[in-house]
């Protein structure tokens, strides 16, 4: 970009407009390139539009008066963070709570199973598929929910059914 004299311009507004959107230009959109512009508000609102900068804009709505885009970048820069991490949060959050519900519906599942196998009215093979866990697993899971002697009785139940 063509770089301008300072002189040429009557209005210090006008050498600002064209100042910021030759930075943004140059860089192609980072905001960073403007720290040390001060614009008006009305200047920052045009250079964002002239720009395609809607962060520029949103600043220009939101600061009153002459926008010291030095601080007027970290502050957005400080919401941008704010907003990741509350939108962090949100996500965190629902993924949770759709991990706790596939949790409790395989916990649900296998307790059923466990249930029915201390009983023995199915097998270990069976208890293992409806529960997602291999043969091993079951066994070790009915073994800490009954104890020793709990599957040493149940053991001797279903000798034949796996």
């Amino acid at each position: 970009m063509r770089s301008y004299n300072r002189e040429f311009f009557k209005d210090p507004e006008v050498y600002s407009f064209f100042e910021a959107c030759q930075q943004l230009y140059r860089v192609k959109g980072d905001l960073s390139a403007l720290k040390g512009i001060r614009l008006t508000k009305e200047t920052a609102a045009a250079v964002g539009t002239v720009t395609g900068s809607r962060e520029l804009i949103e600043l220009a709505e939101t600061e009153g008066g002459e926008v010291d885009m030095c601080m007027a970048l970290d502050n957005l820069i400080n919401e941008k963070v704010s907003e990741g991490r509350r939108e962090g949060k949100r996500e965190g959050r629902r993924e949770g709570r759709h991990e706790g519900r596939r949790e409790g519906r395989r916990e649900g599942k296998l307790e059923a199973c466990i249930s029915l196998l201390g009983q023995g009215l199915i097998s270990v093979s069976a208890a293992a598929q409806v529960s997602g866990l291999t043969e091993e697993e079951v066994l070790q899971e009915l073994k800490r929910r009954k104890g020793s002697a709990g599957l040493s009785e149940f053991d001797s139940r279903n000798e034949g059914k796996s």
